[in-house]
């Protein structure tokens, strides 16, 4: 069996955020983000699939930084993201 692999469509919405998000992104610390939920559709399978977000997550030890780092940069969608994640539990890596 062959699959073909696909290409990014950096045109899609998800791509333009994500592109938008990497390029302000600082050299250091080096991040592995993981990019989860409908996102990766839109980019992979169907650029119109319509998503209204980016789902992402870090290791713990990076989450502050990614936190700081998308209120900076006016990423965000919620101004409460801070106590969103201490509901989550906290110490842990989540969906921003």
């Amino acid at each position: 069996m062959e699959f073909e692999v696909a290409q990014i469509d950096w045109q899609s919405n998800a791509g333009r955020l994500l592109d938008r998000f990497l390029a302000a992104l600082p050299v250091q610390p080096c991040l592995e983000i993981t990019v989860f939920g409908s996102a990766p559709l839109q980019l992979l399978v169907d650029g119109a699939f319509l998503s209204a977000d980016v789902d992402l997550f870090v290791s713990e030890e990076f989450l502050a930084v990614l936190e700081q780092f998308i209120r900076d940069q006016g990423l965000g969608h919620d101004p409460t993201l801070k106590s969103k994640l201490a509901a989550l539990g906290g110490n842990r890596a989540d969906s921003i």
